[in-house]
């Protein structure tokens, strides 16, 4: 895949990008060697969400994401507090292989992360806030997500159109067959994240989704 020019909006000097793209996958659906692996590391996370440290990142990210147009609360809550309450009151969704290991690396790491269509950029991403009146639709029931103030990863002909966020990403930028390349987006606060190790977390990400999908 082709490099892309990544622009980040001044105003976001609150937070870190790390960004892996991958190479679309052979298997897309779960089969048992993955059902084992992913049942062990439920419980992992489990225990991970009850220390000290996921508790301090989720106020991070939170934090980070409040503005003076933005609030993440009730149904604008980080997209890894709603994972949160579906790990501590089951089910937890089960999508694909791509879907399920972000959702588990997410709720583990305590950082919201998007994985969108790499055809839905050209050759360049812009990571900006959302403007007043600006919304995508993030589900098949056409229900919107106000951006306003919020946190956007933009693609689109002049890389501008919102197709991701840390709370949902839209129905336009979505993974939704095995043939398309990924690119996986981690949002970390940058009081709290280096961004090495940012990066390294969405190597990790890429691997792992790469390592059960081939």
């Amino acid at each position: 895949m082709s490099n892309l020019c990544i622009r980040i909006d001044e105003r976001l000097e609150s937070a870190r990008i790390g960004i892996a793209q991958i190479e679309a996958i052979h298997r897309w659906q779960a089969h048992p060697a993955f059902e084992n692996w992913f049942a062990d590391q439920l419980e992992i996370a489990k225990d991970r969400v009850s220390d000290s440290t996921w508790n301090a990142r989720r106020e991070s990210v939170r934090e980070m994401l409040r503005t003076a147009h933005f609030k993440p609360t009730g149904r604008s809550k980080p997209a890894q507090e709603y994972l949160l309450r579906c790990l501590l009151e089951p089910p937890f969704p089960r999508v694909n292989i791509p879907v399920d290991c972000l959702n588990l690396f997410s709720v583990t790491h305590g950082i919201p992360i998007s994985l969108l269509r790499r055809d839905r950029f050209l050759d360049s991403v812009n990571i900006r806030l959302g403007r007043e009146s600006e919304q995508y639709v993030f589900n098949r029931a056409g229900q919107a997500l106000d951006l306003h103030g919020l946190l956007c990863v933009c693609g689109g002909l002049s890389a501008d159109q919102p197709l991701g966020s840390p709370v949902k990403d839209s129905m336009e930028g979505k993974v939704d067959d095995p043939s398309q390349d990924m690119i996986a987006f981690l949002y970390g606060p940058s009081k709290y994240f280096q961004q090495a190790e940012l990066d390294d977390m969405a190597q990790e990400l890429s691997d792992r989704i790469r390592s059960w999908g081939d």
